[in-house]
């Protein structure tokens, strides 16, 4: 009888020795083998289940493999595509996505592909605090 209060206390007490815990969580690493080679500055998810990222070398989507660029148009009067991506906003009513990059505020149509160049990059003075680059604000 003792025997039988002592298991029971044990089980009691120690309930993760009596039963088997969950397995732990698998986490994969992307990077340049699945086309992303960049730093991820921001991300959405779209109602497909597409990733939309912003970074440092413009924009991606990613299906959950592998990362695909999108061709940012040429932004600025000496041809340097707008690359450097800061921001990123989904606007589902119109399948858009708006990208704050260097060269401008951009939008990228989902169901046509297209991209635009929205408002160019306006040169600011330099304040405490501003950082002079565009950002979308959704």
């Amino acid at each position: 009888m003792m025997e039988l209060r002592i298991c029971i206390l044990m089980l009691v007490l120690f309930p993760a020795v009596a039963f088997p815990q969950p397995p732990l969580r698998h986490f994969d690493q992307f990077g340049a083998i699945n086309g992303l080679d960049a730093e991820i500055r921001d991300m959405a998810q779209d109602d497909e289940g597409f990733y939309w990222l912003a970074t440092n070398r413009g924009l991606f989507r990613f299906d959950g493999v592998q990362a695909t660029k999108i061709h940012l148009p040429v932004a600025d009067s000496l041809g340097k595509r707008c690359d450097n991506a800061y921001d990123l906003c989904f606007d589902r009513k119109n399948q858009l996505i708006w990208l704050g990059t260097d060269g401008g505020l951009f939008n990228y149509n989902l169901q046509t592909g297209v991209t635009d160049v929205s408002i160019p990059k306006i040169t600011t003075r330099k304040r405490q605090g501003n950082t002079g680059n565009p950002c979308c604000v959704c």
